[in-house]
This record gives C-alpha cells, sequence and structure tokens, in this order.
C-alpha cells in the first residue's frame, strides 16, 4: 500500500489525535445492540464519518489505475488547513469468481473497510476477519466453489508428504491438484485425513 501526504500533516495530526481522545480507536457496538456484522462497510463509514466531522476532517475514497491494475485511493482531508494524507492499494479481485464485476466488488468492498480504518488509525471490535479472516473468506469461497491458497496450504502440511494419501484424495475426489477442490468437501477431507493418519 502506497502512502501519500502534504508537506505538512500538524494540522491534520492535531484534529486526528483529537478525535482519537473522544472516541478512542475502536468503533464499538452501541447501547442498543447492532444487529448483524458491525464491520460492513455502511456501518465502518457510517461511524468514521460521525467522528471525522465533528473534528473537521473528510474521508474520500475513489477508483484509481495504478500500473494498469484496478486500485483504490482513500484520502483524509483536513480543508481548515488544506492538509491531507491519503493511501492507495490495488484490488485483489477473486479470479475464481463466476461474474468479474462480483470479483471487483467484493474486493473494492474489502479495501474501502480496510484502508478507510487504517489510514485513520482505528479498528472495529466486530471484526469480519477475525479468526484469520475465515467469515469474509467464506464469503469469497461461495463465490468462487473453490478452496483458498491457506486451505490448500493446510491440506499440504496436514499430509506430510505421503504421496499415496495424497493421491487418493485427488481420485476420489476425480481431480489433478488441491487447487481445485471444491469448498465444501473441505472439512470432509481434513477428517479424512486426520482418520487415515491416526489408523497408521
Amino acid at each position: 500500500m502506497n502512502e501519500f501526504q502534504s508537506s505538512n500533516i500538524d494540522q491534520l495530526m492535531l484534529a486526528l489525535a483529537e478525535m482519537h481522545k473522544e472516541f478512542g480507536v475502536v468503533i464499538s457496538k452501541d447501547r442498543k445492540g447492532h444487529k448483524g456484522t458491525y464491520a460492513s462497510l455502511p456501518c465502518i463509514l457510517e461511524s468514521i464519518h460521525k467522528m471525522c466531522s465533528k473534528h473537521g476532517l473528510i474521508l474520500t475514497q475513489a477508483s484509481r489505475i495504478i500500473n494498469g491494475q484496478p486500485a483504490l485511493e482513500t484520502i483524509l482531508r483536513h480543508p481548515k488547513s488544506n492538509q491531507w494524507i491519503s493511501c492507495q492499494s490495488i484490488l485483489t479481485p477473486n479470479v475464481g469468481t463466476q461474474s468479474a464485476d462480483q470479483a471487483w466488488g467484493g474486493s473494492s468492498t474489502y479495501h474501502r473497510r480496510y484502508d478507510a480504518m487504517m489510514l485513520l488509525g482505528i479498528f472495529s471490535e466486530d471484526d469480519p476477519t477475525d479468526n484469520d479472516g475465515n467469515i469474509e473468506e467464506e464469503k469469497v469461497q461461495k463465490y468462487s466453489q473453490l478452496i483458498n491458497e491457506k486451505q490448500v496450504a493446510l491440506l499440504i502440511s496436514k499430509i506430510n508428504g505421503n504421496e499415496e494419501l495424497k493421491n487418493t484424495i485427488l481420485t476420489k475426489l476425480k481431480i489433478s491438484e488441491f487447487t481445485q477442490i471444491p469448498w465444501k468437501e473441505f472439512n470432509k477431507i481434513l477428517k479424512y485425513i486426520e482418520v487415515v493418519k491416526n489408523q497408521i
């Protein structure tokens, strides 16, 4: 992620420090009890707007093309002093997604949420990527239908070089590589590996 800023950012940082002093650095559920995931993009941006506007700060986000790749630019401005800081991140659409628009939208939403929080130095209490990002990854997997790189690596480590076990799994699923394993089969395969290893 590339970071940029105006020549001076002292007034902006003072406003940001005052914002942190008043609101803290963790976006929490409200007293009424928010239903659903509090770290959804609308909830994050709404919270950020309330925090920033009170201290003269404005957060904006826009699509960019960087080195020929789709990217996101997030800018935090302090209009009174004309100071700003920004970051840019390359979007990483899931190539396994059936729709290119869905892939772009999913990556864009993810980056908008986390780039905004990182730039402001805040975090959400109910973050969907706690627990190694399992919740967010499961959403992606429902579109891709295949297990992700972390899951492939986990299976390889569990098999621990047992080529016979690996070939048995691939033959049963009628595939040639672990990267072709349907995400719905992942837990079954993990259990199968454990059963086989316990019998050895």
